[in-house]
């Protein structure tokens, strides 16, 4: 950098630089997934309606930069920091086991005892005869 450009480039000012970007690229990745926004893939634009977009700025004046207007090193960001941010989507929690957790995705999963009830039926009595029938009625829908 001293060579190329004249300006002396230390450990400490890269490392600062590289946090400062993270914190707008992580910025810009929460922005994208609430509910309510549109992404412009090729204008690299977060998009929200007229109205949203002024309600949402007057309680978040520190977002307005990133809404409606296109971010112009978005793609620059997306390779410095990468597109491998934590959501907490597959979050285990302490004392869980780990690996037993399947894939939502699988198809070989095997039904749980809850979806195992929904393929059952209950018996009703008839007690003023006295016998029991089988009625193919699902657990959880009741008749009056």
């Amino acid at each position: 950098m001293k060579n190329e450009f004249g300006v002396t480039v230390t450990e400490a000012n890269v490392t600062n630089h590289l946090r400062t970007i993270r914190r707008r690229w992580v910025k810009i990745k929460k922005l994208k997934e609430l509910s309510g926004m549109g992404w412009d893939n090729r204008l690299k634009m977060i998009i929200m309606g007229e109205s949203e977009f002024r309600n949402y700025v007057q309680a978040h004046p520190q977002d307005e930069p990133y809404l409606n207007k296109p971010i112009e090193d978005h793609d620059l960001l997306e390779l410095i920091c990468g597109n491998d941010q934590a959501t907490g989507s597959h979050a285990v929690q302490f004392g869980d086991d780990i690996g037993t957790h399947m894939d939502d995705n699988d198809d070989s999963r095997r039904p749980s005892q809850i979806d195992a009830l929904d393929d059952m039926f209950f018996e009703e009595t008839d007690y003023h005869h006295n016998t029991t029938t089988a009625h193919p009625q699902p657990i959880g829908e009741y008749r009056t």
